[in-house]
């Protein structure tokens, strides 16, 4: 085996035990790598195919690996939206018990404001908690995609808690101070600001635990 046969397969293990670096090479580099294979397919020896061999390689698993982490981020995202949809829920279901308050129209007021056409069902409660769902998996996708965006463009990754629960209160803002007045103004007077707020923000707690748990995870599997 000679040098450049050695060289070339240490580099082919080197892209696939460091994705990461190989990425930003890829990504920083990639005019260069163009000029360089250009040059490559003129070029009849082993070592150049190897070494083109090394770098198509290299590619692919990076695309590979960016569809990966976005169907990851997707379904943690959809997770972190379950787990605040159903704290939303406990907790207006609790204030309910504690207070006498029934629940029964907060549900039907959700109806009501996406689907009015079906609030004097008498299955209306339970469509209201499945739009309540459906909404929340929705918001905690674009909240995990935000901050995967926040941490690739800033270093942000570790401020799952005061960004999510910020976003949760100005999303909070926007629906009864916004949106809710002109869709449906009863659903508004249906539960006093401080309940729905906190509401809101036990979402962002529970959506930013599941987030941070997966980066917990993810800083924990080794690479390569």
């Amino acid at each position: 085996m000679t040098t450049r046969h050695f060289a070339a397969i240490l580099a082919a293990d080197v892209v696939r035990s460091m994705p990461a670096a190989s990425e930003f090479l890829l990504r920083g580099h990639r005019a260069r790598v163009r000029v360089a294979l250009g040059r490559w397919t003129r070029c009849p020896s082993e070592e150049c195919r190897l070494t083109r061999h090394v770098l198509d390689h290299g590619e692919s698993e990076m695309s590979t690996l960016k569809s990966s982490r976005v169907v990851e981020t997707l379904a943690i995202g959809a997770l972190g939206g379950i787990a605040g949809g159903c704290a939303e829920i406990a907790w207006i279901a609790l204030y309910g018990a504690a207070t006498g308050t029934p629940t029964d129209p907060v549900a039907r007021g959700i109806v009501d404001s996406v689907i009015p056409a079906l609030t004097t069902s008498s299955w209306a409660a339970s469509l209201g908690i499945v739009i309540h769902l459906v909404l929340a998996i929705a918001l905690g996708v674009v909240l995990a995609l935000a901050l995967r965006l926040v941490a690739r463009r800033t270093g942000a990754g570790r401020l799952e808690f005061p960004l999510v629960m910020l976003a949760l209160a100005a999303v909070w803002a926007v629906n009864f101070f916004v949106a809710l007045p002109h869709l449906n103004p009863e659903f508004v007077r249906l539960l006093p600001y401080g309940v729905t707020l906190l509401s809101k923000l036990l979402f962002g707690l529970s959506a930013a635990a599941v987030f941070r748990a997966n980066r917990m995870r993810e800083a924990r599997i080794p690479v390569g």
